[in-house]
Order: C-alpha cells, then sequence, then structure tokens
C-alpha cells in the first residue's frame, strides 16, 4: 500500500504561499481526505526530523494529533490521557534527564550497584503529581492565601528552601538521592506550576484537567513551556473546522519549514567545522583557557559560526513544539520568527525565543512593573526589563541546571555562575537602552534602514554570545581573554 501524498499543486501552496489566502487548500484540509493526506505527512516529516523520540513516544504523539483532529471536542480530555501515556513510553527525554539522579547515586551510594533509577524516577513523579494536584485544588479552595496570591515568590521560595536543605548534606544515603531526584523533578516543572497557579486565580478559570495535560504537554517543550499556560492554550484552541484546518496547514507549513533548516544546518556545520576545520566554539574557549589557543581568524570563524548554530538550534527545536500543536488544533505563535531581520537588541530577544521571553514578561516584568516607581516611567520599563532579562534569566538557568549545584556544592556553583550572571546585566542593559534610546535611521535607503541596524544587533548578540556559558568551570576573566584574543590582545 502506498503512502497518501498531498497534490503537488497543494504543496507548492503550503510551502510558498500566504496559506489563509488559499480556500482551496484550506477547504481541502477540512475534508476527512485532506486530513488524512496532512496527518500522512506529518507522520513523514516527524519521523524524519524525529526530535529525540523512541517508537513508543513516536506513536503516543501521532496518535494524540491523530484525535485531536477527529475528536476535538473532547481535546481537554485528550491531553492528560496524552501526558500520562507519554509518561509510560518515554519517561526520561520528556520527563527529565538522569543527569542529577545519577550524580547524587555516585556521591551518596558508591558502592551500591542494585539502584533502579526508572523505579526511583517513577515513585518521585508519583509523590509529585500527587502533591501539584492538591496545590491545584489548593488554589481553588483558598484563593487568599499568601501561597495562591503570590505563586512565583511562593513556588521560587519553596524550591530553594529544598535546595539549601539538600545541599546541607544533613540527609544521606537513600533518603537523600530521593530528595534531589524530587527537587530536580520540582525544578523541571517550577515554570509550568507557575502559569497553572496564576490561571485558577482568575474568574474564569482552565479546568483541572487541563492544567494537568499541560503540565508536560504531548508537543514538546523544555522546562519553558511552549505554549504558556491554559489560559493562553484555550484562547488559541481551534473551535471551528475553518479554525481547525487553518491551524493543520500552517502547523504542517512550520514542519516541513523546520525540517528544511535541519538539513541547512546539516550542510553549515559539515562545511565550516568539515570542509573548514572551524573548531566548535566551546572547543576555542577550552583551548583558550587551557593556554593553547587557537589563531584570531579561526576563533572568529569559531565565534561567528556559533552565533548561527545558536540560532538554527533554537528555531528548529521551538518551532517542531510549535508545529506539533498546530497540527493538534492549538494555533500557538512561532517561537522563532525572523529573528536576523530585527532592528533592535529588543526585537531581536522577541523573535528569537518568544516563549522565554514571555516566560520572563509573565512571571518578572509585569509584576514589578505595576508594583515599583509608578511615576518615573523611563525607570519603571528600566528596572521591569533588568527584572525579567536580568534576573528572572539568571534564576531560570540557576534552577535548571541542577547538576552543578549537585557536583560542586550550592556556594561553589553560585561563584562559578559569574559568567552567566554577566550575560544577563549586559543583555538586560541592551534590552532597556533600545527600548528607552531606540535607533532613529539617518537615511530612509535599505541600507540605512535595515542593514546597519540589523548588523548592529548582529554584532551586539555575537559578542555577547562569548558569555552566554553556565559552564560553572570557567571564569569571567578567561572569557574576557578569549574576547581580547579576538582583537590580536593577548
Amino acid at each position: 500500500m502506498t503512502e497518501p501524498r498531498l497534490p503537488m499543486s497543494a504543496l507548492k501552496s503550503l510551502l510558498l504561499t500566504d496559506l489563509s489566502d488559499n480556500p482551496k487548500l484550506l477547504s481541502l484540509a477540512e475534508t476527512s481526505e485532506g486530513k488524512i493526506l496532512l496527518l500522512s505527512l506529518f507522520g513523514i516529516v516527524l519521523e524524519i526530523g524525529n526530535p529525540g523520540l523512541n517508537m513508543p513516544a513516536f506513536g503516543v504523539v501521532f496518535l494524540t494529533v491523530v484525535a485531536c483532529t477527529f475528536y476535538d471536542k473532547h481535546r481537554m480530555s485528550i491531553l492528560p490521557t496524552a501526558v500520562l501515556l507519554l509518561l509510560a513510553a518515554d519517561p526520561f527525554p520528556y520527563w527529565f534527564t538522569n543527569d542529577v539522579l545519577k550524580l547524587a547515586i555516585s556521591r551518596e551510594l558508591p558502592a551500591e550497584n542494585t539502584v533502579n533509577v526508572a523505579h526511583m524516577r517513577y515513585e518521585t513523579l508519583a509523590v509529585f503529581f500527587v502533591l501539584y494536584v492538591a496545590l491545584l485544588h489548593g488554589a481553588l479552595r483558598f484563593r487568599d492565601l499568601f501561597i495562591y496570591r503570590r505563586p512565583l515568590v511562593f513556588l521560587l521560595s519553596t524550591f530553594f528552601a529544598l535546595l539549601f536543605f539538600v545541599s546541607a548534606k544533613i540527609l544521606h544515603g537513600l533518603a537523600q538521592v530521593y530528595l534531589w531526584s524530587f527537587v530536580s523533578v520540582f525544578g523541571t516543572y517550577l515554570w509550568f506550576m507557575a502559569y497553572a497557579l496564576t490561571d485558577l486565580q482568575t474568574k474564569d478559570h482552565s479546568p483541572l484537567r487541563l492544567q494537568f495535560g499541560l503540565l508536560h504537554p504531548f508537543w514538546g517543550s523544555s522546562s519553558v513551556p511552549h505554549g504558556k499556560g491554559a489560559a493562553y492554550i484555550r484562547k488559541v484552541m481551534s473551535r471551528t473546522p475553518q479554525e481547525l484546518a487553518l491551524s493543520q496547514v500552517k502547523g504542517m507549513k512550520l514542519l516541513l519549514i523546520c525540517l528544511f533548516f535541519r538539513g541547512v544546518k546539516f550542510v553549515f556545520d559539515q562545511l565550516m567545522h568539515g570542509y573548514f576545520h572551524v573548531p566548535q566554539f566551546v572547543d576555542a574557549i577550552k583551548a583558550q583557557v587551557n593556554g593553547t589557543p587557537f589563531s584570531g581568524s579561526l576563533c572568529w570563524a569559531s565565534l561567528i559560526s556559533a552565533y548561527f548554530e545558536w540560532v538554527f538550534f533554537i528555531s528548529i527545536i521551538g518551532n517542531t513544539f510549535v508545529g506539533c500543536a498546530r497540527m493538534s488544533g492549538f494555533y500557538l505563535l512561532r517561537n522563532t520568527y525572523k529573528p536576523i531581520r530585527a532592528t533592535s537588541i529588543a526585537e531581536f530577544f522577541n523573535r528569537f525565543f518568544y516563549y522565554f521571553k514571555e516566560l520572563l514578561v509573565d512571571m518578572f516584568f509585569f509584576s514589578t512593573f505595576v508594583r515599583y516607581f509608578r511615576k518615573q516611567k523611563r525607570l519603571r520599563i528600566a528596572f521591569a526589563t533588568f527584572m525579567a532579562a536580568g534576573i528572572g534569566n539568571m534564576l531560570y538557568h540557576f534552577v535548571r541546571d541542577l547538576d552543578w549545584i549537585v557536583g560542586m556544592g550550592f556556594w561553589k556553583a553560585l561563584i562559578g555562575y559569574q559568567t552567566y550572571a554577566f550575560y544577563c546585566v549586559v543583555l538586560a542593559a541592551g534590552i532597556i537602552s533600545s527600548q528607552l534610546w531606540p535607533y532613529k535611521p539617518r537615511s530612509t535607503t535599505w541600507f540605512g534602514a535595515k542593514f546597519v541596524p540589523c548588523f548592529g544587533v548582529f554584532v551586539f548578540y555575537c559578542f555577547l554570545h562569548i558569555f552566554d556559558d553556565t559552564d560553572r568551570m570557567r571564569t569571567l576573566g578567561q572569557h574576557f581573554d578569549f574576547l581580547f584574543h579576538l582583537f590580536g590582545l593577548t
């Protein structure tokens, strides 16, 4: 039996035209035959551009999209079912990594060879799920409590209290390992919980089953919720056959674009690192630290290629998640949208990693903006931006990278965070300056109005990428040495 295919004219339209202006393609997507064709193409593209799924997990994702397509009125029940099925099919890539747990076992139980990591993780998740559901029910019954009025303050305070306790090594052996396991799961889903508790504070809050279904959405996510919370998901959910057709056609187009850029990235990597022998950026930094730096020209090439690889990676991964969500009828905005066209530092930050920017805005910017410096507009914007792009950014990555704390201890890991903290401060300063003093082109030509500001943004982020390093073994001074080496000063 041959695989059904989209007509060539439809495929051309899918890739090259504004799909909202193509009534024939949208009409085809509304029919049962059109849905089957799109779903078949989705399965092929998802398999080719596999984002780390094993076969059981691939089956769960594909069947969930099918169910959301043909049983669209039951999406809110399908999502939590998909969460549980994915957990059973492939828990580790989707729910957590084993780095923290393995490090904790090696330190607390070095002679123990009978620890079942999978069982320990399932037990941890069972406890976490019970506490999470209890927390959601509490948010509905006790809304006036501080922990529900200020959910992010409560969650961060609880997380760091647990982190200080486990870092103090009061417990030992298996109990300490279990506690590290719980802390790592708590940190991974802290931001999902923050969105859920914030949503439940509203009168028109989302049902609990949807909140559970978005604890880790089946379409994929990092610890940044791609799709924000349930309130946003309800807003972008398709409610008519026409909306579903538009969401799926545009989702398929986005997945094909991601597949195309995977190929572009592969060719780019082969040319830069295979044919031209440009070192990977991390290797160039390590060589600088070890006192055997590469030549200045190779370091420049390594930095510039790392910038484009960074853009490729975030664009492909994030938009693959978005494409899968759109195929299931949730018309999410793109995670990355033409960042190279950004004419300001703030615009690039918004275009490059939209859902991370939204997380920082929702959790840090707005809460600061409504409380402080109300009568001083420019200071108000600057302070709120610093709390989001600076402090919020630091907190997010510190919470995410617990393996460094297990391996080094809390205080050494905090001191080693100096390079990324510097990155966050400079990034926040750049965004603030572009907001308060926007670039005003002196010329209306394409070169003056577009190329010059775009090139300036590229230069800023390219140099800033030198310090975009969460590794705790390299100091800030060593990164400055690399910067000086680029100009022949070391």
